[in-house]
């Protein structure tokens, strides 16, 4: 009886102190109000606000208030703001409001940033120029260049070319450009290249980019600069033991956004409506059930989520007299629409040599894309009969289709060009730079400087025969595209740079030769193949062929 008395009594013991526990968890959560304002006392709304070694954050509002949960007492905040010093606030009595006052970053005008062959302080060049770090701009999200730029420079809209994946971004400052381009200059690491050289870097090997605006920043550059320069600093070996950085990210695309459109029902009345008005007789079908059935949501048929993933090694070091960097990246991007990938090598090399006076640097760029699918008609999709079946295995290719006199429609299936038509594309481009610098006297310089482009690529597609809307026949053909391209940039030019007290005095002069380049081209389209076995235009009976070469 005794025993039965203890155990009893021990389970009443342990029930009462996990009751007793509850309270004194729910007294260690505790709420902090607070307000963040400017050096001029005005709030400063969306500052980040956060407990020093937990993982949540909050955002003020616009009256510059916050609130936020700690867990221990004797918490540490930690509150930012874009262009304001981080500040780091102790919280000793959760009752009493929070007043913080971050003050202005100052010392950033007096940075140095990279302007036209040479260097500036901030400070003197501070309406003309944006520096963008790649740290800033969140590198490590970001699968193009380009992308490093949306939002963080003022005057400069990055856009995309189309919506492909692995299609590069066209970067606008001021403006939509000269008469003949929008395209800024580029310039990596002191010499001059073009989109194509800018695409081909990764996020992960950009230091920072600056953007020129003005004529009086551009004017170096002559008329190439029109449409702005962006110049990019790449990263570069450090002295000491090899340092290895892996960067591996993941993530899913998929079409934020469909059109919303009729079903059957709503579309026959609309296409009821539409005869009434124009005088117009339908087809008998319309008058009946068939037609009212929602047979397929066509942007469901041909959208996807699409999977991306982007990997990167990185290998830097070096001693006193030599440092290198190696890079190697691998990106995969699957479409939104069905069948259709991406895959992109991007390689980057680059080593530097001092030898007293003398200073060597060799950078080679490699980028390599592969590109297999061919793209949907969207708008077919969003046109095209709901109560209309996927397949149809009366017609050639297997695919539903529409006629004027039948559905009152011409609209292509949009599984056709998704299924019925292979492309399959593969480019590749190196861009080898190399320079040579001296040091003549003290604040006298001497550099020659050489780059190259070399690239070229081929596509080779076949269509399937079918029969598209309207009854259009659509033949068995094979096409094929072959280029290849080259040119070359050299330069030399004299930089000296005087800094007497709080005077300064900078000159450059020298010369560029900018070659108009080799470009060689050739397509062929191969049609009335006799059957799929062997899908290349060497086997057709009827072959056309055009090339052109020029530089």
């Amino acid at each position: 009886m005794r025993k039965k008395l203890t155990i009893s009594s021990l389970i009443v013991m342990v029930l009462l102190g996990i009751l007793s526990i509850k309270p004194l968890l729910a007294q260690n959560t505790s709420t902090v109000h607070g307000k963040v304002t400017g050096t001029d006392g005005a709030p400063l709304s969306g500052a980040t606000v956060k407990v020093k070694g937990s993982p949540g954050s909050v955002l003020t509002d616009e009256k510059g208030s916050f609130s936020i949960s700690i867990s221990k007492p004797n918490s540490v905040l930690i509150i930012s703001y874009v262009g304001y010093i981080e500040k780091e606030v102790a919280v000793k009595n959760t009752d009493i409001a929070v007043s913080v006052s971050l003050e202005l970053i100052e010392t950033g005008l007096e940075e140095v940033v990279v302007i036209g062959y040479g260097t500036a302080k901030r400070k003197e060049v501070a309406g003309a120029v944006s520096t963008v770090s790649a740290k800033e701009a969140g590198a490590n999200t970001s699968t193009n260049p380009s992308q490093l730029l949306i939002g963080k420079a003022a005057g400069v809209q990055v856009v995309q070319t189309n919506g492909t994946p692995g299609a590069d971004a066209q970067v606008i400052v001021r403006g939509t450009g000269s008469f003949t381009s929008v395209d800024p200059l580029y310039v990596i690491d002191g010499i001059q290249g073009d989109k194509n050289l800018f695409n081909t870097l990764s996020s992960q090997d950009i230091e920072n980019i600056t953007v020129l605006k003005d004529a009086s920043s551009t004017a170096i550059y002559g008329a190439a600069a029109a449409n702005g320069v962006v110049i990019v600093t790449t990263k570069r070996g450090r002295t000491g033991a090899p340092k290895v950085t892996v960067v591996s990210q993941w993530g899913i695309a998929r079409a934020w956004k469909q059109q919303k459109v009729l079903n059957a029902a709503q579309y026959i009345d609309a296409l009821k409506d539409f005869a009434a008005t124009s005088n117009t007789t339908l087809p008998a079908k319309f008058n009946t059930p068939d037609v009212l059935a929602d047979r397929n949501d066509w942007q469901k048929e041909i959208f996807q989520k699409g999977l991306v993933s982007e990997n990167n090694v990185n290998i830097s070091g070096g001693s006193e007299k030599v440092i290198y960097n190696m890079s190697v990246g691998y990106i995969t991007q699957q479409s939104t629409i069905r069948n259709l990938t991406n895959k992109r090598l991007n390689a980057r090399f680059s080593l530097e040599e001092t030898l007293g006076r003398f200073k060597f640097g060799q950078t080679l760029n490699i980028r390599q894309t592969n590109t297999n699918g061919s793209m949907s008609n969207i708008i077919s999709a969003i046109g095209y009969p709901p109560y209309k079946p996927v397949y149809d295995e009366t017609v050639l290719g297997g695919y539903s289709i529409v006629t004027n006199i039948d559905d009152f429609s011409n609209v292509d299936n949009p599984l056709q060009g998704i299924n019925l038509t292979t492309q399959k594309n593969k480019e590749y481009v190196f861009f080898p730079q190399m320079y040579g610098e001296v040091n003549i006297i003290k604040g006298l310089k001497l550099r020659s400087q050489l780059a190259a482009t070399i690239g070229g690529g081929r596509n080779l597609g076949y269509q399937y025969p079918h029969t598209a809307s309207n009854n259009l026949g659509a033949a068995r053909q094979s096409t094929m595209y072959y280029s290849d391209y080259s040119y070359y940039t050299f330069e030399n030019y004299f930089s000296y740079d005087k800094h007497v007290g709080i005077h300064s005095l900078s000159a450059t002069l020298g010369n560029s030769y900018l070659s108009a380049g080799n470009t060689t081209s050739l397509s062929g389209l191969g049609s009335n193949i006799p059957n799929d076995n062997i899908q290349n235009i060497s086997v057709a009976p009827t072959q056309t062929v055009n090339g052109s070469s020029f530089n």
